[in-house]
């Protein structure tokens, strides 16, 4: 066409490096005039375009080509970029366990891990164990190549029976006992309590729904003296509460 330059095809991105299920912008950058557009993009939603800026999600973990097609009624000029969107994994989602001898988390993730109380990230908090210094709910995300994991389930720690007052969270009293003890909790909702002694042998179970300021009583009497946790866990929640039985 007269007084019209012949197009030269390029693009550029909004970003080039992201996590499954995320999108990425795409613009166009040529010169010249263009009357139309073709896009293809393989492993991406949609595969193919033709907007000036389209935008596509990219849902399976990869490298992907990208190949821009600008046309001025019958003149065509392409360019083709290799390997140009990387797409990582989104790590699976992790799961914590209590240790209730030692008060030790452990991460089902062998690396990536990044702890999390109450206040948020715990600074320096990146091994596959951590060990609470403070009564609270403890998480892990994990993230890996730059992409996070949903956050794990949570795991409510309580370090004694101040705190526990404090922030309403269920505690055990008197402690230390003779095995007569009850079970304080503030919510109503339905409870599941299993007691283990030192070797992680469970010795009572069993259920209860609690009242608001409610005191469940606890007969362990015929058990041996020594360290117990009671495994406290509600819809949402678990508790892990240690407790010492006299010698009788």
């Amino acid at each position: 066409v007269v007084g019209l330059l012949k197009p030269t095809a390029d693009f550029n991105s909004s970003k080039t490096n992201i996590c499954e299920n995320e999108n990425i912008t795409f613009s166009d950058n040529s010169t010249g005039d263009v009357g139309r557009y073709e896009w293809s993009f393989p492993g991406g939603n949609p595969s193919s375009s033709t907007l000036h800026n389209p935008v596509v999600n990219y849902p399976t973990p990869g490298q992907y080509d990208v190949k821009l097609v600008v046309y001025l009624d019958n003149y065509g000029d392409s360019v083709l970029k290799a390997n140009f969107v990387h797409v990582e994994e989104i790590p699976q989602t992790p799961f914590v366990s209590w240790d209730q001898i030692n008060s030790i988390l452990s991460s089902s993730a062998t690396a990536g891990n990044h702890w999390y109380n109450d206040n948020g990230i715990i600074a320096g908090a990146t091994n596959q164990t951590y060990k609470p210094t403070q009564s609270g709910n403890y998480y892990v995300i994990v993230t890996v190549n730059g992409c996070d994991s949903e956050k794990s389930n949570t795991i409510a720690v309580t370090s004694g029976i101040e705190d526990a007052i404090e922030g309403r969270k269920p505690y055990v009293f008197p402690n230390p006992n003779d095995g007569y003890l009850y079970l304080k909790t503030f919510s109503e909702q339905l409870y599941h309590l299993v007691v283990y002694n030192s070797l992680g042998k469970e010795v009572y179970r069993s259920s209860y729904f609690s009242s608001p300021d409610y005191s469940e009583l606890i007969d362990l009497r015929q058990i041996a003296g020594g360290l117990y946790v009671l495994v406290l866990k509600s819809e949402d929640l678990n508790y892990h509460l240690k407790f010492n039985v006299i010698n009788k």
